[in-house]
């Protein structure tokens, strides 16, 4: 008898001649894979398992049906190909007969084969450094086939072994460890199972110390959010869900809001140091906490100006700067051209020199994070009045109607030492019979106006922001105008005229006269000596003396001066 199949045959023994009953010459066997569902093979052709002495024509038929219970169906199509049906869950077994013509016949009996099943399994807890599996549990072969099992493509081949249907695994277990087994039955069938175990259930460690920063500067938050599950880890790499556990103070400013399960977004205004708690909690309840306070980025204060102190000036720089966490500062001075006049110990500036334009020393304080902040020093030392830097003139051409210059910038004639911003006035107008006018413009240009006919002055004032002031009085000057005057009649062979008479300076400069140009058809010399005209020889015809007055601002005017013999 073969393996799973019960053959017989049936002949007339009392006559050796006579026919012969059918033989069976092979044993099929047939399997049915419950993972896929799937018979191997899916159809016998009967004919291929009997063979007939008399090489008579077989018929084929069933004579044994599965077991009702069992899930298999059989049919007989074509009167010798056995088809397999249905869903088979239980061992059975079939018979199909192959008949001769005179009646003998062979039966052929098969039992249904299984191959073996991955059975869904808990995870397995491990029992310290030693963790023993029953890998039956594992695996189902529903013909009851003893099973062998393997290891198969597992990367923890070195900590674990199998002996037996016994799964050994050494060593600490953290994270859940996950190793592929794989089930042969004697038919060399297989199935394919993961077991996985996991160790004792350990808490989420932290694993970053995260810094939330908030610069009032820029009302900006470095970084603008979180990442949680960054900050932290679980031993046996269970997935955690987070949450808020402690808000920030109220009073602080600072909001939280947690989104899509792990993005802790920051928001408000602060404007005070607190702390806030987040806490990551694994399947198992069990949780760490982390707790982070909000730092500031220090902030520069508005200062008024430091007054200096001698020729050793001292400024406490923490009242320049504001650190809202109250981090202790660090300064440095910074793009500055006072270096070698400053220095910085501690917070305390010192900054040795007289003092006179005002000051300016950039400083940067940085807190421990690194963050930091610029400012200005402004030091002004003892205020001291303007100074008047020029004296400018002011001349009026009465022969042009003109004045020189025509306007004044008064800044160009005034000087702060201590660099203020000055103001200007007119504390004193000309006089009223002068015919001169004053106006200021945008500040600071003084306009000049009117026709004046008398010498007058005016003073204009540059006053600093303290108060302190200096004042510029000028005087109007006037160029020398030419006088109309008759003909001078020739006297003998030496005619003196004066000069005054021809010219006239309405302040009364003294003027230098010379001779720019004679014509004469006579043989004549002429001179100048102080404001005398001579001219010697004898005076035939008219003579014409072109003379320049010069007063003593070097304004200059040109007159002539007409000589001919006097009628009888």
């Amino acid at each position: 008898m073969l393996m799973g199949i019960n053959s017989r045959a049936f002949s007339n023994p009392s006559n050796p001649d006579s026919n012969l009953a059918p033989l069976i010459v092979s044993s099929p066997v047939l399997t049915f894979d419950p993972n896929e569902n799937r018979f191997y093979p899916n159809v016998w052709n009967i004919a291929d398992f009997f063979q007939d002495p008399n090489q008579d024509s077989l018929s084929y038929a069933i004579v044994q049906q599965p077991d009702d219970l069992s899930g298999l169906s059989l049919s007989l199509n074509w009167g010798q190909e056995l088809a397999f049906g249905g869903v088979p869950t239980l061992p059975t077994s079939f018979t199909v007969r192959a008949t001769d013509p005179g009646g003998l016949y062979a039966d052929l009996t098969s039992t249904l084969q299984f191959v073996p099943e991955p059975v869904s399994h808990t995870v397995v807890d491990a029992t310290g450094t030693r963790t023993q599996v029953d890998l039956n549990t594992f695996f189902r072969d529903r013909d009851n086939d003893p099973l062998t099992f393997e290891l198969s493509g597992t990367s923890y081949a070195a900590n674990a072994f199998i002996e037996g249907g016994l799964l050994t695994y050494s060593g600490t277990i953290l994270a859940p460890v996950r190793m592929g087994v794989t089930a042969t039955d004697p038919q060399g069938w297989s199935a394919y199972n993961v077991i996985e175990i996991q160790g004792e259930n350990l808490a989420p460690l932290t694993v970053s110390s995260p810094v939330l920063t908030f610069d009032p500067n820029e009302n900006r938050f470095y970084p603008s959010f979180w990442n949680i599950s960054n900050f932290f880890q679980d031993p046996n790499q269970d997935s955690l869900s987070y949450a808020i556990v402690q808000q920030p103070d109220d009073l602080s400013g600072l909001s939280l809001s947690l989104n899509w399960g792990q993005e802790l977004a920051f928001g408000g205004v602060p404007t005070l140091p607190t702390s806030f708690t987040v806490r990551a909690t694994d399947p198992g309840g069990l949780y760490a906490d982390l707790t982070s306070t909000l730092q500031f980025v220090p902030e520069p204060v508005s200062h008024t100006v430091v007054d200096a102190t001698g020729t050793r000036t001292q400024v406490d720089l923490n009242a320049f700067f504001r650190d809202r966490d109250n981090d202790p500062l660090t300064f440095e001075l910074s793009g500055t051209s006072y270096a070698a006049n400053a220095f910085i110990e501690g917070g305390l500036l010192t900054y040795s020199g007289t003092i006179l334009a005002p000051v300016r020393m950039g400083v940067t304080a940085t807190d421990p994070q690194g963050w930091s902040a610029y400012n200005v020093i402004d030091i002004q030392g003892e205020n001291l009045a303007p100074l008047t830097v020029s004296s400018p003139v002011l001349t009026f051409d009465p022969n042009e109607n003109r004045f020189y210059p025509n306007v004044w910038n008064i800044a160009d004639f005034f000087q702060d030492p201590n660099q203020d911003s000055l103001s200007y006035a007119i504390v004193q107008q000309p006089d009223d019979l002068s015919g001169l006018s004053l106006s200021l413009n945008w500040g600071q240009e003084l306009a000049f106006g009117g026709v004046p006919t008398l010498p007058t002055s005016f003073t204009v004032r540059a006053t600093d922001p303290g108060g302190l002031y200096a004042d510029l009085t000028s005087t109007l000057q006037f160029v020398p105008e030419p006088v109309s005057h008759t003909v001078v009649d020739a006297t003998g062979t030496r005619t003196q005229v004066d000069l005054n008479a021809f010219f006239r300076d309405r302040d009364n400069d003294p003027l230098t006269f010379v001779i720019d140009s004679i014509i004469s058809s006579g043989s004549i010399s002429a001179w100048v000596d102080g404001n005398l005209l001579s001219v010697s020889g004898i005076i035939n015809s008219s003579v014409r003396l072109n003379i320049r007055a010069t007063d003593s601002h070097h304004s200059k005017v040109n007159n002539t001066v007409h000589i001919e013999l006097k009628s009888n």
